[in-house]
């Protein structure tokens, strides 16, 4: 495994997104544990094509998952381990987001966030690794964002 780094995107998302970052991420986090297969992978992923670029870069199911077996393909095992928890994290937070977004869907439709990712430069793959921070919420009546 290749240089990895961490940072951090504001991100501008509506609940809809979220859900389906959380369901690539879920899907990517079951491929690394060995529940889904690569064929099972993309299947998923094909169902969050919108998003894929926002979280993972690459922007089709299929390059997620080339992308993802790349990039175990070259892990030891306690790497793996790592990249499962990680993952992990990163879907947990973007459950919590979801939640948020699903109790708040009458007074706000998007929110922008602060989300924490970890590339994986020489593969150019990214995950989320932990929870996002909301930095504002869009109104829906009257229309605006609030800090």
């Amino acid at each position: 495994m290749g240089l990895r780094t961490e940072y951090i995107s504001n991100l501008i998302v509506s609940y809809d997104d979220v859900q389906k970052m959380q369901t690539a991420q879920l899907a990517a986090y079951d491929y690394i544990c060995g529940l889904k297969s690569y064929n099972e992978l993309v299947v998923v992923l094909g169902t969050a094509a919108t998003i894929l670029g926002l979280i993972f870069i690459k922007s089709t199911a299929v390059g997620v998952a080339a992308g993802l077996t790349s990039l175990l393909s070259g892990m030891s095992s306690s790497e793996k381990e790592t990249l499962k928890d990680v993952t992990n994290a990163g879907v947990r937070g973007l459950a919590s987001l979801s939640v948020y977004m699903y109790n708040n869907r009458t007074r706000y439709n998007l929110v922008k966030a602060d989300f924490p990712f970890l590339k994986f430069v020489d593969e150019n793959m990214t995950v989320v690794q932990g929870e996002p921070e909301i930095t504002s919420v869009h109104n829906i009546d009257p229309p605006g964002w609030i800090v």
